[in-house]
């Protein structure tokens, strides 16, 4: 029996140690180990003004082992030069199938300071696509552009939605030949990719960005991730997931920290009965707050969105539902910015203060009014409505037969002017209406 459970036991750790893909490693072509030049190292150098080389301890010292990539006019020297550049060091990775979620870290260090002009770049593109010499690469960047540092520093680069088969990973080094000068020298590149993972909060929760909230001790990154009953999760860092589910049919609370930091969720949202999503910052004037849905947002608890920011920008369509309470009825902003069939198919009405609506479609099913005196917190929203544009209302409209367009002004304020109707009278679309000087209380 005890044999039994050691295989299991062996199993278990091996499909662990499998859910995770080495594609390049720090200790061998990423940390330049495998010989003295680019080439036995599997990159390729594309050289400007500055080039790129690899080089041992002599150059300037590798965060470990005995080689390092670096940037120089010489080899042999660490030495920026004094004009501008963009050179490129790069080479292929095959994606496994189904490992769509990819992570690159890297030591990076520079000669000097100048990171508003002089910076590393993490690219991943197609591998028709061949660096030039001089030139940035328009498109693939993951990441933003590094900070500068004279000390080796840790930088992480994640993507998802990942393609898989052979891609190619562009590093470059942009320098503008202004003072100060700089040279770049990287090392221990790692890049790994992996499925999509199910990420459980521990029952008690804490920050996100701790590895103690979670079960396993890793925290999610582009991955499913799943709020316990009874924990209590804090955002508190630019999120990226695919699908988020809040609660597990008694409790669970998802809440931001007092910074604004944004979630975007690429697949669908489910909030369970008994749950609760918080979208405000712990402040006594709570500040508004940006989810981003790129599937379904179904509601079966409590949201707090008086304040925040729903934005529908995926590239499927999109159902806003479920049978649980918006506090007061109340989405502060709602966008649909996606191409899809959408549809607002809640129990519960819905106002918002400020909407738009993309190329797609959408179907409110009566659900959805547009009213900026709506009040959360106890802190009225009464602005003037300065405009109001409708476009794309449809033919069969003719300049000589205008639509009529009736607007009450509130008992004592405003004034309403009508714009004349944009009518193309070849067709006899109505373009658009516009309204101006609506007046206050709208």
């Amino acid at each position: 029996m005890k044999k039994i459970y050691l295989i299991l036991i062996t199993l278990l750790f091996a499909t662990f140690m499998q859910a995770q893909t080495t594609l390049i490693s720090p200790t061998g072509d990423g940390g330049f180990e495998n010989g003295a030049t680019q080439i036995l190292n599997g990159w390729t150098a594309v050289n400007s003004v500055q080039s790129f080389f690899v080089g041992t301890s002599t150059v300037t010292a590798p965060s470990a082992g005995t080689n390092l990539g670096y940037t120089s006019t010489t080899s042999g020297s660490w030495t920026p030069g004094t004009g501008a550049s963009v050179a490129h060091i790069y080479r292929d990775i095959n994606i496994p199938p189904g490992e769509t979620n990819l992570t690159i870290t890297l030591k990076y260090k520079t000669l000097a300071i100048d990171a508003t002009f002089d910076f590393l770049k993490v690219h991943l593109v197609p591998t028709t696509t061949t660096p030039v010499a001089g030139i940035q690469l328009a498109t693939g960047q993951i990441g933003a552009n590094t900070d500068g540092t004279t000390v080796y520093a840790t930088y992480t680069f994640s993507i998802a939605g990942v393609a898989s088969g052979s891609q190619r990973l562009v590093i470059s080094y942009r320098q503008d030949g202004v003072t100060p000068y700089g040279a770049a020298a990287i090392d221990e590149i790692t890049v790994t990719s992996k499925a999509p993972s199910i990420i459980s909060s521990n029952t008690k929760g804490g920050l996100w960005s701790s590895p103690a909230t979670w079960v396993g001790g890793v925290v999610p990154n582009n991955d499913d991730v799943v709020i316990a009953d009874g924990a209590i999760v804090t955002i508190d860092q630019v999120i990226s997931i695919r699908d988020l589910t809040v609660g597990q049919g008694t409790t669970g609370i998802l809440q931001w920290n007092a910074t604004t930091n944004a979630l975007t969720v690429s697949r669908n949202i489910l909030i369970n009965a008994g749950a609760n999503l918080n979208m405000f910052t712990a402040a006594a004037t709570p500040a508004s707050v940006t989810l981003n849905a790129g599937g379904d947002f179904t509601n079966n608890g409590t949201v707090h969105a008086g304040v925040s920011f729903i934005n529908f920008n995926g590239n499927n369509n999109s159902v806003l539902g479920g049978n649980g309470s918006f506090v007061g009825g109340i989405i502060n902003q709602l966008f649909y910015q996606n191409l899809g069939n959408n549809t607002i198919n809640t129990t519960q009405n819905l106002i918002t203060r400020s909407f738009a609506h993309g190329a797609g479609s959408l179907n409110t099913n009566g659900k959805l009014s547009i009213d900026n005196t709506a009040q959360i917190f106890g802190l009225p929203f009464n602005q003037k409505v300065y405009e109001v544009a409708v476009t794309a209302m449809g033919s069969g409209y003719l300049s000589t037969n205008p639509p009529i367009v009736t607007i009450a002004a509130p008992t004592g304020t405003g004034v309403v002017a009508l714009a004349t109707a944009n009518i193309d009278d070849a067709t006899g679309t109505l373009r658009s209406i516009t309204i101006t000087n609506a007046g206050d209380g709208y």
